[in-house]
């Protein structure tokens, strides 16, 4: 959790005084995290290996079981939400939207490690396999120690190298198992949202300022918080060519009815 304070203090700028607050934060959740795991971790541990275990050959338990898995992991991801809302708490307007942004992209899948899982599903040879893990563990290495821009560019020659040394026919499996991982650029707005492909920069940034105060809302008022900020994000920032795409993508048309009952329809859009 060092690197995402020193990332918070120099990305969002932050003065003495929210340093102290969010490194406070910081240390309250990782302590929260060890305490979390002390109790929790051998059940969680057990339950993986039921599922392991159990596999397809009993669905019924199966399912029952990672009801389980899901049940006992929302109480860990309980403190990473109330971590980053004691963080915006202490944030400026501007830095918020920063914050969201941030948050965002620590959500995306590694690429380095969604690389690595996909090779053993290639049938590679064990020689071809530990020369692309040996590519991927230096590409590591070295994007642990790069800028933000000089990281990717670490990524995209790994990616290059470790292409280089399969076969056509394993790349273009590679290439359908790495396109069906990746996820539109806006897949993390709610519903038809989520499919608008010619946002601008502006519109983006102005979707996550609206996002955003959905999560730093409190739980029994976050449906009254996305009901207002849908509705902001139709009526003020989409154009009228956006909102008729959503409109489409919900299969409405130009013809379906609106319901009156629920203005500019906006919560239609994250359904």
């Amino acid at each position: 959790m060092e690197a995402f304070y020193q990332k918070l203090v120099k990305e969002l700028a932050l003065d003495e005084e929210q340093q102290k607050a969010v490194k406070a934060a910081i240390d309250t959740f990782v302590q929260a995290e060890k305490n979390w795991q002390s109790e929790h971790g051998e059940e969680l541990k057990a339950l993986m290996t039921q599922i392991r275990e159990v596999g397809r050959e009993d669905r019924e338990k199966a399912r029952e079981l990672r009801t389980k898995q899901q049940e006992l992991m929302k109480g860990r991801a309980k403190l990473r939400e109330t971590l980053n809302k004691q963080i915006a708490d202490v944030l400026k307007e501007e830095q918020k939207t920063k914050f969201a942004a941030i948050l965002r992209a620590e959500a995306q899948p590694d690429p380095i490690a969604t690389l690595r899982a996909a090779l053993p599903k290639l049938g590679l040879s064990e020689e071809v396999l530990k020369k692309a893990n040996d590519v991927l563990a230096k590409a590591e290495t070295d994007a642990k120690s790069a800028r933000a821009r000089a990281k990717a560019d670490v990524v995209r020659k790994a990616v290059g190298d470790v292409k280089a040394l399969l076969t056509d026919e394993q790349k273009a499996q590679l290439e359908k198992m790495l396109a069906a991982r990746q996820q539109p650029q806006n897949a993390r707005l709610p519903g038809a949202l989520g499919q608008l492909k010619d946002l601008t920069a502006e519109q983006q940034e102005q979707i996550a300022k609206a996002m955003a105060a959905v999560q730093q809302a409190e739980p029994d008022k976050r449906q009254e918080a996305r009901r207002e900020a849908m509705q902001k994000i139709l009526t003020e920032i989409l154009t009228p060519a956006q909102r008729e795409q959503i409109q489409k993508a919900r299969g409405g048309g130009q013809d379906r009815p609106r319901n009156r009952n629920r203005p500019g329809n906006a919560e239609g859009a994250a359904e």
